[in-house]
């Protein structure tokens, strides 16, 4: 279990968050969404898909790259986001 994948299980499990966004770094041939699929299917969500699995629906990626200038959102992906 990595420490990002406990925050974000202990997030939706105790709290009444609306939204979180995830800034997924794409990888090649695995698209973003597919990644936070992977994420959500993880062992650590056991509970929260016991418990509340809707809040699973919560969960936003967002495709970037921390290491890149503005993290790699094109300036309409910046907008979004920071509509939400």
């Amino acid at each position: 279990m990595r420490p990002p994948q406990v925050l974000v299980e202990k997030l939706l499990r105790s709290t009444s968050v609306s939204k979180i966004y995830l800034l997924i770094r794409p990888k090649k041939g695995v698209a973003t969404q597919q990644r936070l699929k992977v994420l959500l299917d993880s062992p650590c969500f056991n509970r929260v898909r016991k418990e509340r699995e809707e809040a699973l629906r919560k969960v936003v990626a967002v495709s970037g790259d921390i290491t890149e200038k503005r993290l790699g959102l094109s300036e309409e992906e910046e907008r979004s986001v920071g509509q939400r």
